[in-house]
């Protein structure tokens, strides 16, 4: 069985989520679970496919089963699947296990990309 991808976080590199996660580093960090990249605006990060959006980093434990369903049903491919939160000040710990859990659920990359500032 391979091993899977550690979840990615992208954020933009001024944003207030940018600052948490750097002054406050999840532990899924430290065990390579999770890595965050940082990307510049006006540069918005490269598009790729989206497997769902969310309003909020709430929604990610509140929606937890749609969006692993929304990953199975996206199959297996070798593309990442991506779920943008449109807006975040902060990803609490909630939104991080249910992030880390929609991750677990696929064998694909997953990618979560926080659009703006809360």
């Amino acid at each position: 069985m391979q091993d899977r991808s550690p979840l990615v976080v992208r954020v933009e590199a001024s944003s207030a989520v940018a600052r948490q996660l750097q002054d406050e580093p999840p532990a899924a960090v430290d065990s390579g679970d999770l890595v965050v990249e940082f990307f510049e605006r006006p540069t918005p990060p490269k598009p790729m496919p989206v497997v769902m959006q969310v309003p909020s980093p709430e929604d990610l434990a509140s929606r937890q089963d749609q969006l692993i369903a929304a990953v199975l049903a996206a199959g297996e491919g070798d593309e990442p699947l991506v779920i943008n939160v449109d807006s975040a000040d902060r990803l609490g710990d909630d939104a991080i296990e249910a992030a880390l859990a929609i991750n677990d659920s696929t064998m694909r990359s997953v990618i979560l990309t926080v659009l703006d500032d809360g």
